[in-house]
């Protein structure tokens, strides 16, 4: 990985080794000021070994996911970047002469005179860059070996002169022997070893070529292996001479490839330098002189200025140039080269439109257009920036997808620093009690924790190498195909293992630093008494202080630095200066600022109103921003701010637990009400029902506590199931509730994240506040056995005790296992969208694509006479051709020409498909009927995909593709307004006007493109265009596959190559499932969080516990009991939490089919039975083995050896 995020890799490391060191030096450096508290900190890691193993195995998992991610990226750059650079081997630049780096319809290319070629070799005779130049032809037409009965539809030719191979070359035979071009003469050819397998062709077959004039009989003198200029796919190689009289262009090449020095993955560096030298060569210096004066005007260069704003840096930086070149005197090889960049010059016809002048404008473009002689594509350069790309998205998806895990992780860790302060209480007392102050303790946990850290961290990082591999390993054999040859080469870069370590230790730390300081804040007297957890009241500096003196700090300790120099203390001089030179770094002098401001305002947080304004003012910047997440947060503190001003209420009015109970069943029943309103309003039984839900929840909850006795921490209790059951209600009505009074947000998958960490949070805090009607239900219904009663009760007592562990667990395996079921939920609904195929093929059931240089004049009157009797298999047949083009609406705010595909369809194609759509224009007729008569009537009407159409949740991870995109209108809308776009033909330049009237269905198989009739498409082009794709109906019973072989043998000399829909449909849902699958696994290992968690209770328990399993055992206590409590306790947790995240998960995968089958028919809420059921016993049973070992040690605890236990 050499990006991530888009960040250079260099600077993240520098960034995050900092980090790293900063906290090393800081901690170190302390340490040596008071190595007695270092020593008492780190004294506890070899008392217990096996401890030790189980903190450092529980905080290792977040350095895993991220080493794992990394890894991922790594391996998959590198594979593809030696695929990249297997497959061009020296050719590091291709030169043709297309308008742009587009390769034409078929990926042949315009021809020119051959001389061409040698004028620019005698040019670039003193440039030593390059190091190989060669002139080709490149095409495409089907071949055939009739021996053994087999073809290729679209065999690549590549001609070049055998006698000039030179960097090139050598070619190698498949028997690793050298293979002598010359024998390329006459009618031999060289087949690559891809062509020859696909032909079943051995040396001195005889081939037919198949063109548009007639056959051509060639023989196999040869076979080689791929890549360069013997190509990766299917290539059959001839002479220069031979292909020229074959395609009847005497003297003419189309393409012309370039070596740049260096080997073949270094060339690539240079790639930016020959470019601008082949541009500067290869452009019409009289055109770029014109250019340059009708360009070199205050109001152009004024207009080109004002358009960087919107550009990214790049191309910021060109443009700028660019403006500047034209204002300086003279023509230099830069300007030139900056005017034949493709971007650049669309850059520069937006700002000449802007000034309308459309007779300037119209000579301008017509310029740009003459400008370059042939057109430099820097082939290997870009393939690289690719793959870089590519395996960043991948990388992106592990570490969002890995974001629960990791947040799971950063609870266990808090959890076990809680569990280890607890178990320290009485020890941390005496130590206050005898002079120890609050940082000493914060210290001494920060030794501890900064220790197991490094440990850890290391750990989790080689780990994740290994989860890496085994991961990129796994999505190669799901991509696997028998002919794509694609190898994976397992990669990983120091800088990713440097990365991993250093971000795992920091955000270990600053987790360990937090839970250090709360273990910090005890009250001595319930320490040393071992007495329940209070905390001791803060006795802080007044808070304009605190904050005044986090703004001068670093000033403080210069001062003290010069005193100790005055007083010649050396030793404190040197520290004082460290202690400036930490505390002033600019990022640590900012969290120092940030902390003390949140330390200063932590009473008006907790007293609620000041949260209720920061809620309010963040769901306004959504609203403002139009963004989905800084509003939905807001909402959520804002529910958060009224139920902690509701229990500063109930401390200020001295209300008892009957009065907190009615007023917290009133402020719930007006909520759930709302919501109901909400739900009868707009017909949504999914709201209603869950507002009634909640409100018998609270009915229930509140017949409980009457019935209690006495209730305890009622404030609490009542508060946090408000802000709950609240939470509950807005994360969980429909995603469109509030459309009504909300406008339209934007969003995307951190929404996935926010809703989880929200809805889990909300339901941990229900349960645990309420925890005891569910044990009043277990106890009602197994009390009855009396064998378990008494585990029963002692199994319960205990988690209900300690709310802030057993909340960190609940939630840690509920967050775990709401991913894994919202991720189950959705593969399987959306697998039922595949399930209806025709909605996905347009009922269509067999494509197939011929050869450009030899298509079908009329496949309706050959398909009688090719396939006789079978053609009345066939009930309809329609075709269209495909071309890139470049696209903008009119009157949109965005006018720069974007890339996109059009396809020009026939009549018979537009009456005869079924493909539905998303969203149509009014006034086009009833039904996707009507809008395809709509096509057929008028050619100026199109529809598009919805990949040219924006979401207002922003869409998902798409890597390359088309740029175009629509305005004015989302995918999510109900209906749309007919929007004019204009489409240009990148090789003429000549434009049309397209009114698009619908927009595709989300799960039609036409992928980003525009469709029209093909009258349109043959109106713009400079060339004739044939239909180079084909589908077919077939008849009800058809065999499919039967057909598809019929079709490719009765059209054998059009290159016809047939794909049955339904098999490519089910290999792409394969696939697609395989890749969800690996994603689930990778999203488990989160599960190990939760399982630590409970291992790491119940081996704190039995510690704790000691002396009470003792007097369980002396009053009558078998050892099976103590064992069975142990385990029901276990149980007990393990199963609330699995259940939270299921029932969670399902709530959010129903919504969200929901919302999503609003665009895709078909699309229904599917649940996976089977794997969820394995989910949760699995879950289940390895929270248990966890548990098992130390339950098994606490019940063989003799009682006299546990009652003296201290």
């Amino acid at each position: 990985m050499r990006e991530i995020f888009g960040l250079d890799m260099t600077y993240i490391v520098i960034a995050v080794s900092i980090g790293f060191g900063l906290i090393v030096l800081s901690v170190g450096f302390l340490a040596l000021l008071n190595r007695i508290i270092f020593k008492i900190g780190l004294r506890n890691i070899p008392r217990r070994p096996a401890q030790t193993a189980l903190i450092v195995v529980g905080l290792m998992l977040s350095t895993l996911i991220i080493s794992s991610a990394l890894g991922t990226g790594d391996t998959i750059s590198h594979s593809i970047r030696n695929e990249v650079v297997k497959g061009l081997v020296e050719i590091d630049e291709i030169l043709t002469a297309n308008q742009g780096a587009n390769l034409g319809l078929t990926g042949s290319s315009p021809y020119f005179p051959e001389e061409r070629f040698d004028t620019l070799r005698a040019e670039l005779s003193d440039f030593d860059a390059i190091d190989g130049m060669l002139p080709m032809i490149a095409e495409r037409a089907p071949v055939a070996n009739p021996g053994k009965q087999k073809s290729v539809g679209l065999m690549n030719i590549a001609a070049f002169d055998p006698g000039n191979l030179g960097v090139f070359g050598p070619l190698l035979a498949i028997d690793g022997s050298t293979a002598n071009p010359i024998a390329l003469t006459g009618a031999d050819v060289f087949l690559n070893k891809t062509a020859a397998e696909e032909l079943g062709a051995v040396v001195g077959d005889q081939l037919e070529l198949f063109l548009q004039s007639g056959n051509v009989t060639l023989r196999v003198a040869g076979i080689v292996e791929g890549g360069g200029v013997a190509g990766d796919d299917e290539t059959t190689l001839i002479s220069l001479t031979q292909a020229q009289e074959i395609f009847n262009k005497p003297n003419q090449i189309n393409s012309i490839v370039v070596s740049n020095k260096g080997d073949a993955e270094s060339g690539a560096d240079l790639s930016e330098e020959v470019t601008e030298k082949l541009r500067s060569l290869l452009t019409d210096n009289d055109v770029a002189q014109e250019l340059k004066r009708l360009l070199n005007d205050p109001a152009t260069i004024a207009a080109l200025e004002l358009r960087t704003e919107r550009l990214s840096q790049g191309q910021k930086d060109d443009v700028l140039e660019l403006a500047e070149l034209l204002a300086a005197d003279g023509m230099d090889d830069r300007l030139i080269s900056l005017m034949a960049d493709d971007q650049v010059a669309a850059q520069v016809l937006l700002a000449v439109e802007s000034l309308d002048d459309e007779a300037r404008f119209t000579g301008i473009f017509e310029r740009f257009l003459r400008l370059r002689i042939l057109t430099v594509q820097d082939i290997k350069a870009d393939l690289l920036d690719l793959s870089a790309t590519i395996a960043s998205g991948i990388m992106s998806i592990f570490i969002v997808f890995g974001l629960f895990s990791m947040m799971a992780g950063v609870m266990l860790i808090f959890l076990i620093f809680v569990m280890l302060a607890a178990e320290r209480k009485p020890e941390m007392g005496i130590a206050r009690a005898v002079g120890m102050k609050r940082r000493h303790l914060i210290q001494s946990f920060v030794y501890e924790g900064l220790a197991y850290d490094l440990m850890s961290a290391l750990v989790g990082a080689l780990l994740g190498i290994v989860v890496g591999l085994v991961l990129v390993t796994i999505m190669a054999s799901i991509f696997a195909s028998d002919d794509d040859g694609f190898e994976l080469v397992r990669q990983y870069r120091w800088q990713s293992f440097v990365v991993s370590y250093c971000i795992g230790v920091v955000l270990t730390f600053i987790t360990v630093f937090f839970s250090s300081y709360r273990a910090s804040r005890l009250n001595i007297v319930s320490a040393i008494r071992d007495l329940p957890e209070t905390f001791a009241a803060s006795a802080h500096e007044p808070r304009l202080r605190m904050v005044l003196r986090a703004l001068v700090r670093p000033f403080i300790y210069l001062v003290r630095a010069f005193k100790a120099l005055i007083q010649l203390r050396i030793v404190a001089f040197f520290g004082n200066l460290a202690l400036v030179a930490v505390r002033g770094f600019p990022l640590v002098w900012i969290v120092d600022i940030v902390w003390a401001l949140v330390r200063a305002a932590m009473p008006e947080l907790g007293a609620g109103w000041l949260t209720v304004i920061l809620g309010v003012l963040l769901a306004a910047l959504g609203l403002v921003v139009t963004q989905a997440a800084p509003f939905a947060i807001g909402t959520t503190l804002t529910i958060i701010g009224i139920g902690l001003m509701i229990r500063k209420l109930f401390a200020n009015r001295g209300w008892d637990a009957r009065q907190q109970g009615n007023f917290t069943a009133v402020v719930v029943a007006a909520v759930s009400l709302f919501w109901l309103i909400v739900g009868i309003s707009l017909d949504n039984l999914f709201t209603i029902t869950l507002s009634i839900v909640v409100v018998a929840f609270e009915a229930v909850r509140q017949a409980a506590m009457r019935r209690e006795a006495t209730v305890s921490d009622s404030e609490d209790r009542n508060v946090y199931t408000f802000i709950g059951l609240a939470l509950i209600l807005y994360w969980g009505v429909p995603f469109d509730s509030l459309d009504w009074i909300v406008p339209d947000l934007e969003s995307s998958i951190e929404m996935f994240f926010i809703s989880g960490i929200c809805m889990v949070a909300a339901a941990v805090w229900v349960v645990i506040y309420n925890a005891d009607l569910i044990t009043n239900a277990l106890t009602a219904v197994l009390g009855r056995f009396s064998k378990i009663r008494p585990s029963l009760k002692t199994a319960i007592a205990y988690p209900l005790n300690s709310r802030l562990r057993t909340g960190l667990t609940l939630a840690m395996l509920a967050l775990v296992i709401f991913t894994l079921i919202v991720m189950s939920s959705l593969t399987s609904s959306f697998n039922t969208v595949l399930e209806d195929i025709d909605s996905v093929t347009g009922s269509w059931d067999i494509v197939a694509t011929v050869s450009y240089n030899n298509p079908i004049e009329d496949i309706e009157a050959d398909l009688p006479e090719l396939l006789g009797a079978e053609a009345g298999n066939i009930n309809a047949v329609g075709g269209y051709t495909t071309l890139p083009i470049e696209a903008r609406q009119i009157g949109a705010e965005e006018q720069e020409w974007k890339s996109y595909t059009v396809r020009g369809a026939t009549a018979d194609y537009l009456e005869a498909t079924g493909h539905g759509f998303a969203i149509t224009a009014e006034d086009y007729g009833d039904g996707k009927e009507g809008i395809w008569k709509a096509l057929r009537e008028d050619p100026t009407l199109g529809v598009i995909d919805s990949i040219g159409v924006p979401a207002r949740g922003g869409g998902g991870f798409i890597i390359g593709g088309p740029q175009f995109k629509m305005e004015g209108f989302f995918i999510e809308d109900d209906e749309m307004p007919a929007t004019e776009i204009e489409i240009r033909e990148p090789r003429s330049g000549a434009v049309a006007k397209v009114t698009i009237i619908a927009v595709l269905d989300l799960v039609a198989d036409q992928f980003g493109v525009i469709m029209f009739d093909k009258a349109t498409l043959d109106g713009i082009s400079p060339d004739p265009l044939p239909l180079t794709t084909y589908r077919f109906r077939l008849g009800e019973g058809v065999d499919a596959g039967v057909s598809a072989e019929s079709l490719e043998a009765a059209f054998l000399a059009n290159g016809l190559e047939t794909q049955v829909l339904a098999d490519e449909l089910e290999e792409d849902r394969q696939a697609n499932v395989a890749l969800n699958n690996l994603l689930q696994g990778f999203m488990a290992s989160g599960l190990l969080v939760g399982i630590a968690a409970l291992g790491v209770i119940s081996l704190r328990s039995v510690v704790e516990r000691r002396q009470q399993i003792g007097v369980l055992r002396a009053i009558g206590y078998r050892r099976s009991m103590v064992l069975a409590s142990f385990l029901m306790e276990s149980s007990f947790i393990a199963l609330l939490g699995i259940f939270l995240g299921v029932g969670l998960g399902t709530l959010l995968a129903f919504n969200l089919v929901t919302f999503i089958g609003e665009q895709i028919p078909g699309l229904r809420f599917s649940m996976p039975w089977f794997q969820i059921g394995l989910i949760v016993t699995l879950a289940y049973l390895f929270s248990l083995l966890t548990t098992f070992l130390p339950a098994r040690q606490a019940s063989r605890i003799y009682p006299a050896q546990a009652l003296r236990y201290e």
